[in-house]
Order: structure tokens, then sequence, then C-alpha cells
């Protein structure tokens, strides 16, 4: 991606708010983080971004990139926070300046081959709604982006609560199959959203309903 290229695809993701939405999103994960210093984050992940592209780094989607590297800061403020230390503004800058970034590049290769691993595992299920559920989480973890509940209903088209009933069984048939052939669950599932066993637990009930539902579609 040229210079120029990559300045035109900053221009186009702030004027749709592509990254007013990384903000929002890292926001809904971790809402104890103060704001600016969510901002701060995505805006030196911008930066970032910009510097490996000036050392040769191949850049495909930018906005996945961003994600990425501001998800991984995000959480670490968060861990930050639990341990009693306070955060601010300058914090993003500061990790970058010690060389947290670097870490960075060897994660994002471990994410691509875990998701090519669940792709072959995945593959051999029969052609049903926990494998497209499972297929469409990832895809969109991949970009960037962790689908709640609610957003695996409209993309899926099903009965609203369907997508959460979904997407618990195809993660728990995933996890079997994973510790079956002796994978880490750990490894995997830090590409998917958090589901909190209150939200398992509400979802493991079905009403005749929503077994219709499942059934029809």
């Amino acid at each position: 991606m040229t210079p120029e290229a990559l300045e035109a695809e900053f221009v186009r993701l702030t004027e749709v708010g592509e990254l007013d939405k990384i903000q929002r999103v890292l926001r809904a994960r971790r809402d104890k983080v103060p704001h600016e210093v969510t901002r701060e984050i995505v805006q030196e992940a911008c930066l970032e971004v910009v510097r490996r592209r000036q050392t040769g780094g191949r850049i495909t989607n930018v906005a996945g990139l961003v994600m990425t590297i501001a998800g991984r800061l995000h959480e670490k403020a968060w861990r930050e926070m639990l341990d009693g230390f306070e955060v601010d503004s300058a914090f993003a800058r500061r990790q970058r300046d010690g060389g947290v970034w670097s870490h960075d590049d060897e994660w994002h290769a471990r994410i691509e081959r875990a998701v090519v691993y669940i792709h072959k595992i995945v593959a051999s299920w029969p052609a049903d709604n926990h494998r497209r559920t499972l297929m469409v989480m990832i895809d969109a973890a991949v970009a960037g982006e962790q689908l709640e509940a609610r957003d695996l209903d409209a993309v899926l088209g099903c009965a609203r609560g369907t997508g959460r009933v979904w997407r618990n069984r195809a993660l728990d048939r995933l996890r079997a199959q994973l510790e079956k052939n002796g994978m880490s669950w750990d490894d995997i599932s830090r590409l998917l959203p958090d589901v909190d066993e209150d939200d398992r637990q509400d979802s493991d009930v079905l009403g005749e309903d929503d077994h219709e539902n499942e059934e029809a579609l």
C-alpha cells in the first residue's frame, strides 16, 4: 500500500465513522477505561500502522490492523487499572515508546494461523447453523470486529435470541473438538467475543418457539 493509498484509506475510515466505531467497540468491552484513554489508544494505533508501512510492513486491512493493535493495548490498560494503576491520555504513547508495539506482528501471525486451523476444523462440520455462525464470527474477528449476539441475529437472519444460542453451541462444539485434537482453547478463544456465564445460562434454555425457529432455519 502506497503512502497516498494509506492516507486515502484513513480519510475514508474517518468519513464513514469507522474509527469512531472502533472506539465504541473498545468502550463497550471495557467501559471503565476512561474515554480519553480509549481515544488516545486508537490514535496511537493509527500512527503505528503508518510506521509499519514506512518500515516496509505489508498492510491490506487498515481498519482490522488498527483494531488489533488498539484492542491489545486497551486490554493492557484495563489490566493495569485492575492492578490499581492509573492510566491517562499519555498511556498509549508511553507504551509505544517502551517497545510494546513490537509484539503485535507476532501476535497477528498467531491469529492468522489460528484462523486457518479453525477453518479446517469447521470445514468438516455438516453445513448447519452452528457452522455458519462460527464462520461469520471468525470472518468478523479477522476484520477486527467482534459480533455480539444481537449482531448475529441480524447477520444470520434468525429470530431474536437465536444467534446467542447458536453461538454458544458452536463454541462448545469447537472447544470439544480442539481439546480432542490437543489444541489449547485459550489460544483460540482470544479471537472470539467474551461470553459471560449469565449470558450463557440464559441462552441454554430455549423455549418451544426458539426450537422451532432453529429447526426452521
